[in-house]
């Protein structure tokens, strides 16, 4: 044990009781390493370590203190287990979806359309959010924010109570201006009773889940908007303003710690693009357009499949084109495409829109009297930018689409319905595997133990490894194995994530005009990031319901993380089943979600 004298025991037994001091100082060197650096926290890491060896060497000379030492590094150990076994594999099921709010227009009704704008005002220490790797990253919190000391780590380098900057930012500030970020509100109110609706696309990676509801409580009663009427969509900028989101997870990840006036700014902005919104209504109509990401050959133009072949792609590019009643000329443009921007890399160390920003600026100036472009992802979790010059890429998008979505009728009364739906999606997990993902995912990451004899036969392997790491207070991780040649490690993310509810919504547009009903939208939106194979999935149940295409809204009041298949989760496309956070049914449990919503606004 610890403090022999000269000569006693032996090498193994005198290395072994190195072991605590060894796992005082790495705890001490990781949780001050952010604030002093590699070369600081190495330094803290011998110091604390030789501090430790040096107070249990005086422990070893009393026999009641080195007694009681023992006492409480077995209890110490016991406890940590016990609470890793427990926690590592306390997965809750998922809860049966359920309806939520309502609200239509009670019949077709002449409306008015606005757009409005609203800029960012962020203080000058906003980091860039959206690559987590260097050059962008800075710092890493202790054991990755992972476990009670990880989680420590990211409150003692985060935001002070009293505000302020954050202590220790996880990344870079930007070098330069960049693009200015903001806010892009289009709003449609009946001439007759009913709520408005609002479509406000932010220059953001992702949303935080309240930011929909402080837009409401910040408004009032003024617009007349609704939990059902009012979308919040991210662009998914990669370079957009961090301190956005509150669950630890996206922080750690990509949009640095959460800070209170990063948030407010970007609050202000959604609320003034609406009041904006308000101020501009004009009586308008509204049409329904579509195109396609082909070129004459059948190629995509913009988009490619990252996972599948390049053109394994839902190209349709869906659209919103609002016109002035009176003269015709079209005021706004909502734009619903499925792709990355992920043309700006991670080298780029300012603030940037990326490829929706350059698709609405080319869009807008590619039309007579320049309107206002929404641009509003789709199901783009495995889409990104065709190889090739950005902008002649853009180019030649516009070049394909702008004519189509400039065609066909508009009209000049619509019946809005709407309704959203909500479930508890169950407990957040994640695992990174070698091997058969499928098997680690079915025999490991449930239980500590796994349900048959092989597989507790590898728990009781993998024990004592895991006992070390849950020693350190990192009970939400937990190695494991499977004998058909599986390995990788489980993580329980409730922890860093937090509320795991789901809210999904539909809006339902249909248009009438003085010949009769016409044409017809679904927006559907949701918080996740859904993969083509998702979105396919949706727009067919749909489509067997005799609803026209829908526009799939991604990132829209919330944030759920990535939603791929259960064939997709178990495929070659690691990343995206890797940020899949609520398992393979997660696309299932959301798509149960929509199909409520929609079922709850046709019944309006």
């Amino acid at each position: 044990m610890i403090g022999l004298r000269k000569g006693e025991g032996g090498f193994l037994r005198r290395r072994a009781g190195e072991i605590v001091p060894c796992g005082v100082g790495l705890v001490a060197g990781m949780l001050a390493g952010p604030f002093f650096g590699l070369v600081g926290g190495i330094v803290v890491f011998l110091l604390a370590w030789a501090a430790a060896s040096g107070v249990l060497v005086a422990v070893r000379r009393r026999p009641r203190l080195r007694r009681a030492y023992r006492v409480l590094l077995l209890l110490h150990v016991l406890f940590w287990t016990a609470r890793g076994v427990i926690v590592s594999s306390a997965f809750t099921a998922p809860g049966a979806p359920q309806a939520d709010a309502v609200a239509s227009w009670t019949r077709a009704s002449t409306f008015r359309a606005g757009v409005g704008q609203a800029a960012f005002e962020l203080p000058e220490r906003t980091t860039p959010a959206g690559w987590g790797q260097f050059p962008r990253r800075r710092r890493v919190p202790a054991f990755g924010g992972l476990g009670v000391l990880g989680r420590l780590s990211l409150r003692t380098m985060g935001q002070p109570a009293d505000g302020g900057a954050p202590r220790a930012p996880m990344f870079v500030r930007p070098t330069g201006p960049g693009e200015a970020l903001g806010a892009r509100a289009l709003l449609l109110a009946p001439d007759d009773d009913g709520p408005a609706l609002a479509v406000v696309r932010l220059d953001l990676i992702a949303l935080d889940a309240r930011l929909a509801a402080d837009v409401l409580a910040a408004l009032g009663e003024n617009l007349s908007l609704t939990a059902a009427t009012l979308l919040v969509s991210a662009t998914h900028t990669h370079s957009a303003p961090g301190g956005t989101q509150r669950p630890l997870l996206a922080g750690i990840a990509g949009t640095d710690h959460f800070d209170a006036d990063v948030y407010d700014a970007v609050l202000n902005a959604c609320v003034g693009a609406l009041r904006s919104a308000a101020d501009d209504l004009r009586p308008a109509r509204l049409a329904f357009p579509q195109s396609r990401d082909r070129d004459e050959a059948g190629e995509p133009l913009l988009a490619r499949n990252r996972c599948l072949e390049s053109d394994a792609i839902d190209d349709r590019v869906l659209a919103l084109r609002v016109e002035d009643a009176d003269t015709g000329a079209v005021r706004a443009l909502l734009l619903n495409y499925a792709v990355q921007p992920v043309m700006l890399r991670r080298r780029h160390m300012a603030f940037g829109r990326d490829l929706p920003g350059a698709l609405e600026t080319a869009l807008s100036e590619a039309i007579s009297g320049s309107p206002v472009v929404l641009f509003v992802n789709g199901a783009m979790g495995d889409v990104s930018p065709r190889p090739g010059d950005p902008a002649a890429l853009v180019d030649a998008f516009v070049a394909r689409v702008k004519d189509d979505l400039l065609a066909g009728p508009s009209y000049d009364r619509i019946r809005l319905r709407a309704a959203t739906a909500r479930r508890d999606l169950g407990t957040p997990r994640t695992f990174y595997a070698v091997g058969d993902h499928a098997a680690f995912a079915d025999r490991v990451l449930p239980s500590a133990w796994g349900a048959d004899a092989p597989s507790v036969l590898a728990g009781l392997v993998t024990l004592p490894i895991n006992v070390g790491l849950w020693s350190l207070g990192l009970s939400e991780a937990r190695l494991g194995f499977t004998f058909d040649g599986a390995a990788g490690v489980a993580l329980n993310l409730e922890p860093l994530v937090g509320p795991n509810e789901a809210r999904a919504g539909a809006v339902l547009l249909d248009a009438e005009s003085e010949v009769g009903r016409g044409a017809g939208a679904v927006l559907l939106w949701q918080g996740g990031i859904p993969s083509q194979g998702a979105g396919r999935a949706w727009r067919a149940r749909l489509a067997a319901e005799g609803l026209p295409v829908p526009c799939v809204l991604s990132l829209t009041n919330g944030s759920l993380g990535y939603l791929v298949t259960a064939e997709e989760y178990d495929g070659p496309c690691r990343y995206e089943a890797l940020a899949t956070l609520y398992g393979r049914d997660s696309e299932r449990l959301v798509a149960e979600t929509l199909a409520l919503a929609v079922w709850a606004a046709l019944r309006e």
